[in-house]
């Protein structure tokens, strides 16, 4: 779900990546911020292109071009014999051409000034996947590409935190002992610790009731790769798996005591998530003193649904990067997919019959007519790259299917229809114009999306004026019943069931479908006086293919809302839709924005919804205004205790939050509660990783880790006691104790272990906050158990340099810079000490 307004108003506040691209380093591309005009809201640039290569480029037959969201400017600053044009929208692919004054010899160097409207907030909000077009031949040449912009005046105005206001940030988390951490996050329903422990065994025996005997093979599957064992049936083993079929799905208990360890669930599910619990209490012990407690945990779930969302449209991620995201979600007891596989900048799975959506849709590059690949997006340059480029191949999906089934994950396949289509467009128009020209009309139409002479002014929230399927042609069906029952029959060899089918539509822009001549003869062939009466009609459309493949309906929130000019502000629920068996993901709740309630009105309205926040859910929301953080923040900065402390019943009950977020008595006056006949409708939460700004792995890592860690304490355990407190002071001391716990169990605990689990994760590890005071420095990081190095000269610190392990004398001269380190010797980014 995206909502990012890629006007002039809104523009000063977005993006955070890092412009790294291991392209030839033969041209180089300088993006110099000489100064940030907060007052105008604005910056003074410098583009610097230097050709190392021995290729010349001709003034008046070259261009360059790249992408940036930050796209505007003020193109009276350019100079003379350049022309600026915005090919496409996203994260727009941009270019100027060159004059014939302006000649770029080899080894030769230009640069030139340009005023860039808004102001950058992250580094990627620069340009990204810079090339060059010799225009003559039409070959391109990928820059590699820098942005300088420490150096510029005005830095100030970016409100970055500095290292004394995020040690005040931190002042209620301080090192714990391990006795009061927990072995098993998230957090189970009951856990009773003897205070005894036990050695462990070095192979478990392991005797299954015969009533489980068919789920073996599932859990060999699992178990292989973390446990040593054997089956046996005999009296003396040493792990006996119970079945009790009065324990919930979901649900299991877990015994280890001095001799053996019993297991009782009714399920496979229950099974899986009590192994899940064991191998974590395994992996704490060996990290620790290598004994197991004697304990006994009775737990299960609190919401139905615990879903994660992972988008691989916008930038492409392999099979087996998924493969390591279900491990994890496993691990921590999530158990719904929400897999976004199509976007207006990518079209990522194998559909047979449809070659093109992958020939076309799933590669980027450069092209002046996409008839064999789609526009540059998010520094993709001249070839696409890794995240480009690619999809997951039939016999791909169909073993993540199985793959996931085998960890209790269902997956969700998400295909946009009708909007987020531009790939999905794009690829059928190239392939209409192939089959047009071999004379194959009929098949040429067959799975046509667009009308071709549609004059609607319109523009998406990402900027595209050409990414909304027609509706009013039957060629559009055919295509979503030819995707559908294709996506279905790969369930069907999976043996598996497609049990609900996301068709996003989110962010239809205003104005879609209004002058089409299709459309405009469709609706008045059939009598449809509105366009919220044809979208209407869409929607039953779908609803029949999705109920022929015995797939649930589900979507973004928009779908049920009315279709107006108040766009992603909307707030008018459609009732009469109730009728379409529809599932709403509500995404769109910026605090402050009068929508934080939306989830409860459509719960109490009667539709079975899930909550998917913007402002608490979205792992790609940054943690605050530091440049060097990844992430964007339209919904506002989103930290790792706002997710924690999100109380899904009721957003409002949580004290700091408000305060955060300037909510006032009145405002609060006006919300709406989920009814409590209600809560059945409330299936569970949902986070999201969008991909915008993943354009490699370990960006990936580091937004997936430690938010799901965070994300699954909320999904399956109890909510916080301390959520109940209505003192304000009070509440905010025991939210304070009760986050350091966890913070706590992250840094002494799970992250640690993260490392090298699955083949380990590159997790985030936040810079630390200090402060210098009568000569001393103090030091507090945000998840205790990591370390703080530091270097006295201004330098930046390494493994070797001062561990940090109590309040250090600090001398005249110092230049402190601090940095986080994990186990592994790896570093976080560094920050200067006040």
């Amino acid at each position: 779900m995206r909502f990012i307004y890629f006007s002039l108003v809104l523009s000063f506040s977005l993006f955070s990546c890092k412009n790294e691209e291991k392209n030839s380093d033969n041209i180089l591309f300088h993006f110099i911020v000489n100064e940030f005009d907060h007052e105008n809201g604005q910056m003074d640039t410098t583009f610097k292109i230097i050709n190392n290569s021995s290729h010349a480029f001709e003034g008046g037959n070259w261009s360059i071009h790249w992408n940036q969201f930050l796209w505007a400017m003020d193109t009276d600053s350019l100079a003379k014999g350049l022309k600026f044009e915005r090919i496409s929208g996203g994260d727009s692919y941009l270019k100027i051409d060159f004059d014939s004054n302006w000649n770029l010899k080899a080894n030769d160097t230009i640069e030139f000034n340009v005023i860039q409207k808004g102001i950058m907030r992250r580094i990627c909000m620069g340009p990204m996947g810079v090339f060059l077009v010799d225009n003559k031949t039409q070959k391109a040449f990928d820059a590699k590409t820098k942005v300088e912009w420490e150096n510029a005046s005005g830095i100030e105005g970016l409100q970055m935190p500095t290292a004394a206001e995020r040690y005040d940030d931190l002042k209620m988390v301080y090192d714990l002992e391990k006795n009061d951490l927990d072995w098993v996050t998230p957090r189970p329903k009951e856990i009773n610790l003897s205070g005894k422990f036990r050695d462990p065994n070095k192979i478990l025996t392991i005797n299954m009731d015969e009533n489980f005997s068919s789920l073996k093979s599932r859990l060999n599957n699992v178990l292989e790769n973390f446990l040593s064992y054997r089956w046996d049936s005999s009296k003396s083993a040493n792990l006996i798996i119970k079945e009790n079929s009065s324990l919930g799905k979901e649900e299991y208990s877990l015994e280890i005591l001095e001799e053996k360890i019993i297991i009782s669930a009714s399920s496979y599910a229950g099974l899986f998530y009590s192994f899940q619990s064991l191998h974590q209490i395994i992996n704490v012990a060996s990290n620790e003193n290598n004994v197991w407690p004697i304990l006994k945990i009775t737990d299960s779930p609190r919401f139905e649904y615990r879903g994660f969302l992972f988008d691989i449209s916008r930038n492409f991620h392999p099979a087996e990067k998924i493969k390591q995201i279900f491990d994890y979600m496993g691990y921590f007891k999530l158990n719904h997919f929400d897999f976004r596989i199509t976007d207006d900048e990518g079209w990522r799975i194998e559909i047979p019959g449809l070659p093109e959506l992958t020939t076309v849709g799933s590669n980027r590059g450069y092209t002046t007519d996409e008839q064999d690949k789609l526009f540059p997006s998010y520094g993709s340059g001249a070839n696409g790259l890794k995240t480009g480029n690619g999809y997951i191949s039939k016999v791909e999906f169909i073993d993540l299917l199985k793959y996931a089934n085998d960890r209790n994950i269902t997956v969700i396949p998400q295909i946009s229809f009708p909007s987020h289509a531009r790939a999905a467009i794009k690829s059928m128009r190239a392939r209409y114009n192939k089959l047009s020209k071999a004379d194959k009309t009929t098949d040429a139409q067959k799975y046509l999306l667009d009308d071709i002479n549609d004059k609607s002014i319109y523009v998406s929230a990402q900027g595209y004026n050409d990414n909304i399927i027609c509706i009013c042609q039957e060629s559009s069906y055919n295509f979503f019943n030819k995707v559908v029952s294709e996506v279905n029959s790969m369930y069907g060899e999976a043996k598996l069931k497609m049990k609900i089918f996301h068709i996003a539509a989110d962010e239809v822009p205003y104005g879609s479908w209004t002058e089409s001549p299709i459309c405009k003869n469709f609706m008045k062939e059939n009598k449809i006086s509105s366009i919220n009466e044809l979208y209407d009609y869409n929607l039953f459309r779908i609803k029949k293919i999705l109920d022929e493949n015995n797939a649930t309906m589900a979507g973004w929130e928009d779908v049920l809302l009315s279709h107006s000019k108040k766009s992603q502000s909307e707030t008018e629920i459609k009732k009469e839709m109730m009728d379409l068996n529809f599932i709403p993901y509500v995404w769109n709740n910026t605090w402050g924005g009068g929508r934080e309630d939306m989830i409860y009105k459509f719960a109490n309205t009667g539709f079975k919804s899930i909550m998917s926040n913007s402002s608490a859910f979205y792992f790609d929301m940054a943690n605050n205004r530091d440049m060097e953080l990844y992430g964007l923040n339209w919904s506002g900065y989103v930290d790792y205790e706002d997710t924690w402390s999100t109380e899904p019943h009721n957003v409002f009950a949580n004290k700091k939050s408000l305060k955060k977020h300037n909510i006032s008595e009145e405002y609060l006056s006006k919300v709406v509660s989920l009814e409590e006949d209600a809560k059945e409708n409330f299936l569970g939460i949902q986070s999201q990783l969008w991909g915008e700004t993943l354009v490699n792995q370990d960006i990936v890592d580091e937004l997936f880790m430690p938010n799901l860690v965070v994300f699954s304490q909320r999904a399956w355990s109890s909510s916080e006691k301390w959520i109940e407190i209505d003192d304000d002071d009070e509440q905010l001391t025991a939210h304070g104790r009760s986050w350091n716990i966890f913070s706590n169990n992250l840094g002494q605990r799970i992250l640690p272990i993260t490392s090298s689990l699955f083949g380990g994760v590159k997790y985030h590890l936040p810079k630390p906050g200090a402060i210098i005071i009568n000569d001393t420095l103090k030091v507090k990081v945000e998840f205790p158990g990591l370390d703080v190095r530091f270097t006295r000269d201004g330098s930046e610190p390494n493994i070797d340099s001062e561990l940090y392990n109590s309040p250090s004398y600090v001398y005249e001269n110092d230049k402190i810079v601090l940095k986080v380190f994990d186990k592994t010797s790896r570093g976080g980014k560094s920050i200067k000490a006040n």
